[in-house]
């Protein structure tokens, strides 16, 4: 658990899981399946259609309560601009994804290439997909990375999301709708 905690957000290599631990990969996948079942962790998985290009078999993880998380590894401190703050902050907004989607059937997943292309989240609504980008920070204009364009140029969606501190705004690239939507937005609604 320490050893996940260290590391949200991040692809799960089972391999380094076992070295750092002293198991094996067998067990740690097995270590990995029970915090999945005592619902202490989840395991997003990618979304691909190509699978030569995606990375395909490795998922992240987050933790389904972030309390226990900050117990595991000492981290009781406000947010500050660090990346563990980023990714905590990533954890939460996970949360609060599927939170929205649980109740519509949806899935949430995350998109990687070999090329390091990324986009933290896509949710994936049977006929439609809602790319997901999340930035700790106060953004003083509306700025669409180049992974979350390349997303954009490959599967087309109809609205893309970037979850930020405040930014309340949208463009349109191409045919698509990317709003900027404070995190607060997404808070109990």
């Amino acid at each position: 658990m320490k050893l996940l905690a260290a590391q949200i957000g991040s692809p799960v290599n089972y391999n380094q899981l076992a070295s750092d631990s002293g198991l094996s990969v067998p067990t740690v996948k097995r270590y990995l399946w029970y915090t999945e079942r005592t619902f202490s962790v989840k395991s997003v998985t990618p979304y691909f259609t190509n699978k030569r290009k995606e990375i395909t078999k490795s998922p992240v993880v987050y933790f389904v309560d972030p309390g226990l998380r900050n117990y595991i590894t000492g981290s009781f401190g406000g947010l500050s601009r660090s990346r563990e703050s980023a990714m905590q902050f990533q954890n939460f907004i996970y949360l609060l994804l599927l939170e929205h989607t649980a109740p519509q059937g949806g899935m949430v997943h995350f998109w990687r290439t070999l090329d390091k292309a990324e986009v933290d989240f896509v949710i994936d609504l049977k006929r439609k997909v809602l790319p997901v980008e999340v930035k700790y920070s106060s953004l003083k204009k509306p700025t669409v990375s180049r992974s979350f364009r390349s997303f954009i140029d490959k599967y087309k969606p109809v609205e893309g999301w970037v979850v930020n501190i405040d930014c309340d705004e949208e463009v349109r690239i191409n045919s698509t709708i990317v709003r900027f939507v404070p995190f607060y937005k997404l808070v109990g609604g």
